[in-house]
């Protein structure tokens, strides 16, 4: 459930400066050089998840037994996260996003000075989506597009709250997920780790290409 996800977070955050919300973790990395926020959210749309005797693979397509959802939406961001905290002065990990970003707007109100050069989030359906929420910086998105993402549109995410509310550019990027919120949910793990080496080169790219508004 989320909250032994939230452990788990917790956990990871041992190597970073760490703060502990009621409805979100903060990591930040005082070493990265790319000032960039990663964003996901460790709740799923279920109660309950899938027992490891209840997950199938089949090539590179993870999905359930057809019993409960996968939780991929945004597992999977949450996966990638924790992978990439290391390159990112910033990652966000917020909770109750499913019921309409509660954890983002918490952050929101806790930290209402907070600077970042831009928010990423990665909790997008498909294989190379990039969805921008608010348009803020068009430098920002020519960036994003630059590394082959295709411009999509997509319905809410946390970045709906935090870019407009901190003026600050955001895109939502595919991490391999499909049929989210339903028990034919399935997680493409190509698509899932190549998203982590494209956003990875991009973070280590980010600070040189010294992009502004």
């Amino acid at each position: 459930n989320s909250k032994e996800v939230r452990e788990e977070i917790i956990k990871h955050g041992k190597d970073y400066k760490l703060k502990v919300s009621d409805l979100y973790v903060l990591f930040e990395n005082p070493n990265a050089k790319a000032d960039i926020t990663l964003v996901c959210h460790y709740d799923t749309v279920a109660d309950e998840h899938p027992q490891k005797k209840n997950i199938c693979l089949s090539g590179n397509l993870l999905t359930t037994d057809g019993k409960t959802i996968l939780g991929a939406d945004d597992r999977a961001g949450v996966y990638l996260c924790l992978e990439l905290a290391k390159y990112s002065k910033y990652t966000l990990f917020c909770d109750l996003e499913e019921v309409g970003g509660d954890g983002a707007e918490l952050f929101c109100q806790e930290n209402p000075y907070f600077k970042t050069k831009a928010f990423i989030e990665l909790d997008r359906m498909n294989d190379n989506d990039a969805v921008f929420y608010h348009h803020i910086s068009e430098a920002f998105e020519d960036y994003i597009l630059s590394y082959g993402w295709q411009r999509a549109f997509g319905s809410f995410s946390d970045i709906s709250i935090l870019s407009p509310f901190y003026n600050i550019p955001s895109v939502n990027l595919s991490v391999g997920y499909n049929y989210q919120h339903s028990t034919k949910e399935r997680l493409d793990l190509e698509v899932l780790e190549r998203t982590k080496e494209r956003v990875k080169d991009m973070l280590l790219e980010f600070e040189r290409k010294n992009l502004t508004r």
